[in-house]
């Protein structure tokens, strides 16, 4: 177990040092604090647009980190042979893609999380639909803080101490996105003491947390692939069956009644749409607990399968 967390660990430290994922973490960050001027045209239905918008760039982005992540991990260790140094001293293959698995979570965990923050902080802004809005003063000063500071502090430890700068600021991102978001929900959108995060939504929670689920289902179909696929396959695969599975409701189980291939196609069809729950949100309707528990258990079913399949076909392929 010692040696599997050891490989996460150095899967996901060595991933947020890439340039690739550093981009994905602060662009589509920035994409979605700008999000509320993109809205802003859209009369009353601002907030509609912001939820489905901010969970759809977490949904994209934290399925293409993943894949970013287990490619570099594993098919390239793989291309270049360093895997075996590994498999050389006393950790077996199974260990091996367990700790690249969760490495890869790691990796899509950090993204989701970060963005989470930011989504919370925007949706509290929200848009500026007229005149008579009034600016959320500490929310615009803790996003303007989490994008320059961090940036700051990657750049010095990268000058003064030569520490890689991607990594630094990722850190150090991700600790003041804690902590404004921890001190934004004190004040109202003046600066005056309120309820403490008056304006929380625990279904965005919620969805989030499907979110995270359907990520690591697709974590799994991306470590599967990733000992045979390159960078550019491995993410329009993975991003063809998530598109598939988004649409095995509407499709494949229209035609469950024509015959038994699509009883069977539709049954063992991973169906995406069941994580994805904006459209629930925004009409303000809750997610029961039941349905967050069932979630959960197919997420865990299809992982088992998956990860299962995945150590078959690792433990035939030919390494050396």
């Amino acid at each position: 177990m010692f040696k599997t967390l050891l490989l996460a660990k150095t899967t996901l430290v060595e991933m947020i040092r890439q340039p690739a994922y550093f981009y994905i973490f602060f662009g589509v960050g920035l994409m979605m604090v700008l999000t509320p001027f993109f809205t802003m045209f859209a009369f009353y239905d601002t907030n509609r647009l912001l939820i489905e918008m901010g969970l759809a760039s977490i949904t994209v982005m934290s399925l293409v980190a993943v894949s970013i992540s287990a490619t570099h991990s594993i098919y390239t260790e793989i291309q270049r042979k360093t895997v075996l140094l590994i498999l050389t001293k006393p950790v077996s293959r199974n260990s091996f893609l367990a700790g690249k698995y969760l490495g890869v979570v790691g990796c899509g965990a950090v993204i989701i999380f970060f963005h989470s923050l930011l989504l919370m902080i925007v949706l509290r802004m929200g848009a500026p639909e007229t005149a008579a809005y009034i600016v959320d003063q500490p929310g615009v000063a803790g996003i303007i803080c989490i994008f320059i500071f961090s940036l700051i502090y990657g750049f010095f430890q990268n000058y003064f101490n030569r520490k890689n700068f991607f990594a630094n600021s990722i850190k150090a991102a991700i600790v003041l996105a804690v902590f404004f978001f921890l001190i934004v929900g004190i004040f109202d959108r003046q600066w005056r003491i309120e309820e403490y995060w008056k304006d929380f939504s625990i279904e965005v929670t919620k969805g989030i947390f499907l979110i995270f689920l359907g990520m690591l289902v697709l974590s799994g179909f991306t470590v599967m692939l990733s000992g045979y696929l390159g960078k550019d396959s491995n993410l329009i695969v993975t991003f063809s069956l998530f598109l598939i599975g988004l649409m095995s409701d509407r499709y494949i189980g229209s035609m469950q009644d024509v015959n038994i291939f699509f009883q069977l196609l539709y049954k063992i069809t991973p169906n995406f749409h069941v994580f994805l729950v904006s459209d629930t949100i925004v009409f303000n309707r809750a997610i029961p607990s039941s349905y967050l528990i069932s979630s959960t258990m197919y997420a865990l079913f299809l992982l088992a399968g998956i990860f299962s399949f995945s150590i078959v076909l690792f433990d035939r392929k030919e390494i050396a």
